[in-house]
């Protein structure tokens, strides 16, 4: 016997159970019924009783990181960094009066600060440990999140 044809011949047992006056007997019918309705669809998303449960788990985890995010989104709260803090980003120029060699630009500088204001900005540590701040508006032109945009805006510069 399929689902299909179960939920059919519950369903006619409640006809029956109707038509001679057996309630009682009609509403356990009816909930059988419902029960097969639910475990076909079950049965149509082909996880196993683990997976749905493993997924419900990860719905909820990701349910209680999210709603905060979503709710500061909506209150303008919110805020995308171009970058992490501790992270390292790469740049085309060197502070005046230190030696820093041309050739071994770009120069990788770690992310020490993030300021959020009307002009968000960032402060970055050279090499040598001097600290300088840069506006998030020169990411991309003198400031990269990658080795690789870096020396690509040199090649640019240099030709």
């Amino acid at each position: 016997m399929t689902i299909d044809g179960a939920i059919k011949r519950t369903e006619k047992a409640v006809k029956r159970c109707r038509k001679s006056d057996e309630m009682k007997l009609a509403r356990e019918y009816e909930e059988l019924n419902g029960w097969l309705k639910k475990l076909k669809a079950y049965k149509k998303t082909g996880l196993t009783p683990e997976e749905v449960v493993a997924l419900r788990e990860s719905f909820d985890a990701m349910k209680k990181e999210a709603v905060p995010l979503l709710r500061a989104k909506v209150e303008d709260r919110l805020a995308e960094l171009p970058c992490r803090l501790g992270g390292t980003v790469y740049v085309n120029f060197s502070i005046e009066g230190d030696y820093l060699r041309m050739k071994d630009r770009p120069y990788p500088c770690e992310v020490v600060f993030i300021g959020l204001s009307n002009e968000p900005f960032m402060h970055i540590q050279f090499p040598n440990g001097r600290v300088f701040p840069v506006d998030f508006d020169k990411i991309g032109k003198t400031v990269f999140l990658t080795r690789k945009e870096a020396e690509t805006a040199l090649k640019g510069q240099e030709g």
